[in-house]
């Protein structure tokens, strides 16, 4: 399981414009569920494994990074010949727009029912997607057929063109997902470019990947992941320390 942290702490340096921090379950269809709903933020999220930007409170990616046309293209063409089923992801105007064409297998049929009323994309019935505007492509289907998909563009010259993301399908057992994106395409370039946008100096990551991260969490216990961010993020409470202060003081008179 992967999950998103983001927000900032509110602190006097940033004039008390901190929103707090909200959490997010990020699923291998790229969508995500919000694990801690009451804590309000106005900050983006960094979405589709670093593929995108997205603005929740005013349903707007601010960046994405696209696919080259010409490496579409040939990617396009090669899942064509597979014979495996796909979605084409592509964003205009704002919005996801998935593009499917023949639903082959049972787990795609299923992904198609569940989200196609979903207010954060829109599903089209047709491949006549634009190349120049796909994010990324998701294969789905048995798991043996992507396992040899996703080796077989491994061994390409032309591999190195794309960021390419295989996951289980638990949802239908004997599944996979492969999502194929542009090689640019990651969540430590788009962390810098939140960085940037934000005037930050300083971010610290949560994950589940040793050497990727400031902080390792176990994705099987919630509550430990919710105590390390209360221990990074949660207000200093001056009252707190004024007590132990006092204590403090009080022990030295006795003394």
């Amino acid at each position: 399981m992967k999950y998103a942290y983001v927000g900032c702490r509110t602190t006097k340096a940033r004039n008390a414009r901190g929103e707090g921090l909200k959490t997010y379950e990020i699923r291998p269809d790229g969508s995500w569920k919000e694990l801690l709903p009451d804590v309000r933020l106005r900050l983006p999220v960094i979405v589709m494994d670093g593929a995108a930007l997205y603005d929740i409170g005013k349903r707007e990616y601010l960046k994405t990074v696209r696919i080259p046309e010409a490496d579409a293209l040939r990617m396009k063409e090669l899942l064509d010949r597979s014979g495996l089923s796909y979605f084409t992801n592509t964003i205009e105007d704002h919005l996801l727009v998935v593009h499917c064409g023949e639903l082959g297998n049972g787990a795609i049929r299923q992904l198609y029912e569940d989200k196609k009323r979903s207010a954060y994309r829109n599903f089209v019935t047709k491949q006549e997607e634009h190349l120049s505007e796909i994010l990324y492509f998701m294969v789905l289907d048995e798991e043996a057929r992507v396992r040899q998909l996703h080796d077989q563009i491994s061994r390409q010259e032309w591999s190195g063109a794309y960021h390419l993301v295989y996951d289980g399908w638990k949802q239908y057992p004997g599944s996979a997902c492969l999502k194929i994106y542009a090689a640019a395409a990651n969540r430590e370039t788009m962390l810098r470019e939140l960085e940037a946008s934000l005037g930050l100096s300083k971010t610290v990551v949560f994950g589940t990947i040793p050497g990727r991260c400031d902080v390792l969490t176990d994705p099987a216990d919630r509550d430990a992941m919710v105590r390390k961010l209360k221990q990074y993020f949660e207000p200093v409470s001056l009252r707190g320390w004024r007590n132990v202060l006092r204590v403090g003081d009080l022990r030295r008179k006795g003394a």
